[in-house]
């Protein structure tokens, strides 16, 4: 597999879970659904960050250093974001 296809995958999976996290969120009422909300416009725009970078990456044919920070930054917020929704699950029993 080239670098490439590497990188679309990792990507896809990652939008993944974004979306997955989204569709966690649909049964939250008041407050917790209003922060999980916040969370998830976050999300998006890193994730609107990743995939310009992305699209940079091909252009250039190569990894960049930006593609990798960003990517780890976007796990990063996707783990809070997961941890988040397990505790608004508590909360919310």
């Amino acid at each position: 597999m080239q670098y490439n296809e590497l990188m679309v995958n990792k990507s896809i999976e990652l939008t993944g879970r974004m979306l997955l996290f989204k569709q966690n969120t649909g049964h939250y009422r008041g407050k917790i659904l209003s922060d999980l909300q916040k969370i998830f416009l976050n999300l998006s725009k890193k994730a609107t960050d990743l995939d310009k970078e992305l699209i940079e990456c091909r252009r250039l044919r190569r990894i960049t250093s930006k593609y990798q920070t960003l990517q780890t930054e976007f796990e990063q917020l996707l783990d809070f974001a997961e941890q988040q929704l397990t505790f608004a699950s508590l909360l919310a029993v």
